[in-house]
């Protein structure tokens, strides 16, 4: 008899806690992601660009922003510098720490973002394609 397989462990870009805070298309899939076992992961950085993008972007309180991030666990950080090119590749810091972060811990990135689904994919990285608040797929 097989060993059961553990649960895969999630990246979430800012992008997908963004949509679920703004009650974007991808909101359903997010909140399903948060409740799963093990929770998602967030990078640090990826958090301070949720939580500037919702107080000062959106308008909303920091305990609002807080209470809606409370589940994440959070880590990683560094691949900018092998991936970031100016014209070529778009990624930002955020980004990279978040493709960090799933690289590390071995997990899925869960995005709307084109361009940070494209490098994810292109070092192998699972990518949770998550539509965008058009509804577009990256």
């Amino acid at each position: 008899m097989e060993a059961p397989r553990p649960p895969s462990l999630t990246v979430l870009d800012a992008s997908a806690l963004v949509a679920l805070m703004r009650d974007e298309p991808a909101r359903a899939q997010v909140e399903a992601m948060m409740r799963r076992r093990p929770p998602p992961l967030v990078s640090a950085v990826n958090l301070v660009e949720v939580i500037e993008k919702m107080i000062r972007g959106a308008g909303r309180t920091p305990e609002e922003v807080n209470d809606a991030v409370d589940l994440l666990i959070v880590g990683g950080l560094a691949i900018r510098a092998r991936l970031y090119h100016r014209t070529q590749s778009s990624l930002s810091l955020a980004d990279c720490a978040c493709l960090a972060t799933a690289v590390r811990e071995r997990a899925s990135l869960a995005t709307t973002d084109p361009a940070l689904a494209r490098a994810a994919r292109g070092i192998g990285v699972d990518v949770v394609a998550l539509p965008d608040s058009s509804g577009r797929l990256p």
